[in-house]
Parts: structure tokens; C-alpha cells; sequence
């Protein structure tokens, strides 16, 4: 579990000089048993940045998530919990 002080306002930084989206991101690769530590660590961070209440969140909360490519329509996003680990 390891955060980056200070990334959004650099990766904002250079989105705007570089002229790419208002926001970039990563993505990282979570052990199935990681999960559950994982998102309190994650929302830890959001909170410790100042992030605006709600962030990290998806129509179903705060948590890992997957897109269910069966059935978008399962919630609004066309996210939903990642409870199981499970990767397509």
C-alpha cells in the first residue's frame, strides 16, 4: 500500500501543458486478499489529499470495481463491486 504525495497536482500540471484530459490516472493490480485493506487505504489517501467528498466512489459506493460488460445497465456507471477479485 503505497500513495505519491502531491500527484494530482502534478499529473493535473501536466495535463494542462501537455493539452490531454484535466485529470490523469493509474490503475494498480490488487491480490484478491488485498482487497478490503486496499480500499481503506485508497480512501485514506483520498481523504489525506483533500479530494472532495464521494471521490473513489461509483454508483454502488466506495470500492474496487469492474465493468460488467454482460449487463452495463447493473448500475448507471456500468460499474459494480469487485468484491470477488475476479479480472476479465
Amino acid at each position: 500500500m503505497i500513495d505519491v504525495p502531491g500527484y494530482l497536482p502534478v499529473s493535473n500540471s501536466l495535463a494542462r501543458l501537455s493539452g490531454d484530459a484535466p485529470l490523469h490516472s493509474f490503475g494498480v493490480v490488487v491480490a484478491k486478499d488485498q482487497v478490503a485493506d486496499f480500499e481503506e487505504h485508497a480512501k485514506g489517501v483520498y481523504e489525506s489529499e483533500g479530494l472532495p467528498e464521494g471521490s473513489g466512489s461509483s454508483d454502488f459506493g466506495f470500492g474496487a470495481w469492474k465493468y460488467d460488460r454482460n449487463d452495463p445497465t447493473l448500475y448507471e456507471d456500468g460499474r459494480f463491486l469487485n468484491s470477488d477479485g475476479e479480472v476479465s
